[in-house]
């Protein structure tokens, strides 16, 4: 009878799903520039999404069995049945091994795959999962019939399935089932994870205050959870009790709120044990002192707040989930929180970065970096041994950073960007390298929400950035597809506070002193539009901006160390439409890729803070070119994804690349 029920739970729960199929209308002047397929689809679910795969990653991605994969130039899996009995499996495994990181099925309850099918396919596609959950490897499957012929993103929601339970292992398309399939294909586009829509509802835009908990090692060699008062660390000024830190570990809320429950620190004078708890524990144990607030649920970019306790003491402490803390095991889980990274000390380390934490991906001659103790900016773009960025501060480096409601919440972080973000996820799949980042605004100069003091950084929950760098476009290991992602729980528009994102923020080196704009002819030829080897701070020109808004519609700007064309450069080129009769940035219409923005615009620009040339003495000061792409409001609820295409090569190789990138800008995402 047991067996008998739960098979009819399994047959009635076993799939919700939602297959929308997206219908796009271009604007007649671009139709023959953009694909239907290639335009970026409408966001028809919010929530927190992580990458699985780009449709132009095959390798360490896929493995298929009775298939055969190619790589067309569109930047897609085809993906042709060999057998009967072919599937290719993700090894989601693998991919969380790679960096520590999990995909846990009660964060995650959304697969979205966006493909096309032969018209001839006959079947369904089947999803297979497989589970650990309580020690034990469980599969499961879900179907959903083929739409033939057409581009669709299917979208099986998970939230209600009782089996979607523990951590995701692998999971198994099964697409072409059957002989009549033999020889037949499908195009995968895109792949992803997306948490429950119904996860970040009760966040808006308002920004909370957070207390900083670090560890501190004592000198009876235990250890006892404090709230830092970071106005105290300013510049290369090291924290109170610098000695005897073990590290930052934990972001709680200092004030209470919707999902919150208080955490304090409890002492037991007797055995001289300090122990965390959300309830008051008995034993001896009196309150010593309130540590902040943290979340009775789980919310985008939350970790467990873990409690461990060392058996041979008796003595407590908190961890975090990617470190092991030797004689410690976790005895109790304390709510959610934000997370501080592995490495929780390098944040006072100022004279080199030999103990920085950087993930690494190498496509050719570039070696790319992110820092996972620093919010997984971009730290290394190494050409050779030649490295690309400025790191001489936090708020350098290649990031992401956003603007809304008066705060600059980025991944590195500014002005304390050192106290560090957490990462919520990073990892390598074949060419590409995926980050999602909570990003927290460490200006120390915003003081309004705190009454005058700067002990607490600000941020605003749901809030996601992250980004996919893939490597070897159209063929060039050194040419880069960078999607950005901006996560937010509601809509932005210009009159619910704004927003604007630095799509790609890239700081290089103070040696890359030439500067160049890049436009194309009426006959699709590349040529540099303007140029400028010094920028000073100019009333018409915001902090020496130079900026480009490429009347092709496609372009971009280069940094390098000098005009020839054997000179190494840095590229970035963007796609942009925009209403030349209107330059005010707040009224003008643009539109990009063929979506109709209104109040929105994306522009590069380079700029610098101070004079610059050849004769320059340090690549690694303040005195740096910025390279930027930016889009401002609106956003919608859920992810946001934008789209630019970053290059490192000689002036010659990134001249070649950007004119190759046009000729194929019909085949691209923009």
């Amino acid at each position: 009878m047991m067996n008998t029920k739960k098979t009819q739970i399994i047959g009635s729960c076993m799939l919700l799903l939602s297959i929308c199929l997206q219908c796009f209308s271009q604007p007649k002047s671009i139709q023959k520039v953009l694909p239907q397929y290639q335009k970026n689809p409408n966001v028809s679910l919010g929530g927190y999404s992580v990458t699985l795969a780009n449709g132009d990653d095959t390798t360490g991605i896929f493995k298929p069995t009775n298939c055969s994969l190619a790589l067309p130039a569109i930047g897609i899996v085809k993906v042709t049945a060999n057998t009967a009995d072919n599937f290719i499996d993700i090894p989601l495994a693998t991919m969380a091994a790679s960096a520590g990181y999990n995909f846990e099925t009660n964060v995650y309850k959304i697969f979205k795959l966006r493909i096309q099918a032969d018209k001839k396919i006959e079947g369904n596609l089947v999803v297979e999962y497989t589970t650990i959950f309580e020690g034990k490897s469980e599969t499961f499957a879900a179907s959903v019939a083929h739409k033939k012929g057409d581009w669709v993103e299917h979208a099986l929601d998970f939230s209600k399935v009782p089996q979607w339970h523990g951590s995701l292992t692998n999971i198994k398309l099964k697409m072409m089932e059957g002989v009549e399939n033999i020889g037949l294909s499908v195009l995968i586009d895109k792949i992803e994870l997306v948490s429950d829509d119904e996860s970040d509802k009760t966040f808006g835009l308002n920004p909370l205050l957070l207390n900083v908990i670090q560890r501190v090692k004592m000198d009876t060699k235990n250890y006892r959870s404090e709230v830092e008062d970071i106005a105290n660390f300013k510049g290369e000024t090291l924290p109170q009790n610098s000695q005897n830190l073990d590290g930052r570990i934990y972001y709680f809320a200092k004030d209470n709120g919707t999902d919150r429950t208080a955490i304090n620190r409890y002492f037991n004078k007797a055995t001289g044990d300090y122990l965390d708890a959300i309830k008051q524990p008995s034993n001896g144990y009196i309150i010593d002192a309130e540590l902040g607030f943290v979340w009775t649920k789980y919310y985008p970019g939350m970790s467990p707040v873990l409690r461990a306790i060392n058996k041979k003491t008796g003595w407590h402490t908190l961890v975090v989930a990617t470190e092991k803390k030797e004689g410690y095991i976790v005895d109790d889980t304390l709510g959610f929180a934000y997370a501080r990274n592995e490495k929780p000390l390098q944040e006072y380390e100022f004279e080199s970065d030999a103990m920085d934490d950087i993930f690494y991906i190498n496509s050719g001659k570039v070696r790319f970096g992110v820092n996972l103790s620093h919010g997984a900016a971009g730290w290394h773009w190494y050409y050779g041994n030649k490295q690309m960025e400025n790191i001489n501060d936090f708020g350098r480096q290649v990031q992401l950073s956003y603007y809304t409601n008066k705060l600059n919440p980025s991944e590195v972080g500014f002005g304390r960007g050192q106290v560090g973000n957490p990462v919520t996820f990073v990892y390598k799949i074949g060419n590409t390298l995926v980050t999602r980042t909570v990003p927290i605004d460490w200006n120390f100069k915003n003081v309004l929400r705190d009454e005058g003091s700067i002990s607490h950084p600000d941020i605003i929950p749901g809030i996601i950035l992250g980004k996919d760098v893939t490597f070897g476009i159209l063929g060039h290991d050194e040419l880069a597809k960078w999607t950005a992602y901006v996560h937010t729980p509601v809509a932005i528009d210009k009159y619910n506070g704004g927003s604007q994102l630095e799509i790609f923020s890239n700081h290089p080196t103070a040696d890359m002193w030439y500067r160049a704009n890049v436009d194309f002819d009426n006959n699709g030829k590349l040529f540099i539009s303007a140029t400028k080897t010094n920028l000073e701070k100019q009333p018409d020109e915001e902090k020496g901006a130079f900026y480009n808004y490429p009347k092709s519609g496609f372009g971009g700007n280069i940094s390098a160390l000098g005009a020839e064309d054997n000179q190494l450069a840095f590229g970035l080129m963007v796609g942009t439409y925009s209403d030349e009769k209107n330059k005010i940035l707040s009224n003008a219409y643009y539109t990009f890729a063929g979506e109709n923005r209104t109040h929105s615009s994306r522009h590069v620009n380079i700029s610098a803070a101070g004079k610059l040339g050849p004769e320059h003495a340090s690549p690694f000061d303040n005195y740096t070119t910025a390279q930027r792409s930016v889009m401002r409001s609106p956003t919608v609820a859920g992810d946001n994804r934008y789209i630019v295409y970053a290059m490192t090569g000689t002036m010659a190789d990134v001249k070649a690349w950007m004119q190759d990138l046009y000729n194929h800008r019909a085949e691209l995402e923009w």
